[in-house]
């Protein structure tokens, strides 16, 4: 459970919200964050395969042309998920607020400075570690 206090509104990153001292307390049920982002990464994943097909053709018999597949009714069914989309850029943020809160003291250590290449190397590491956590 991940929370955040934004101008005495909390918000848990399953999506619930509470006023200060209105509510009482909050607890996510036992794995919904996970849930949640598997969720997430099955809708992008599937946005991308109706994205590949509406790039694509097929042959029509009854005509004898080419059709398009944009217009085929699938490409349209998950072109706007607002909930997959603001879900996949808290999970982006959180990479990177991790990603910072992990290096940003090596950057003003003076004993142990960071060059733009050291800097990008860590980058990509803490890249290497996310991906290979997500599919856990």
């Amino acid at each position: 459970m991940n929370i955040k206090e934004i101008g005495n509104v909390f918000h848990c990153d399953c999506g619930f919200s509470w006023h200060r001292g209105k509510n009482g307390n909050h607890n996510c049920a036992d794995g919904l964050r996970e849930k949640v982002r598997q969720l997430a990464a099955e809708n992008v994943a599937l946005k991308s395969a109706i994205t590949d097909h509406s790039h694509s053709v097929h042959f029509c018999e009854v005509c004898g042309k080419d059709d398009p597949c944009s217009t085929d009714d699938v490409c349209y069914a998950l072109k706007d998920t607002p909930a997959t989309d603001r879900i996949v850029a808290g999970i982006k943020a959180d990479g990177v607020e991790e990603f910072v809160s992990n290096t940003v003291h090596k950057i003003f250590d003076e004993s142990e400075a960071v060059s733009a290449l050291a800097y990008l190397s860590l980058a990509n590491s803490h890249v290497k570690k996310l991906r290979e956590g997500a599919d856990k």
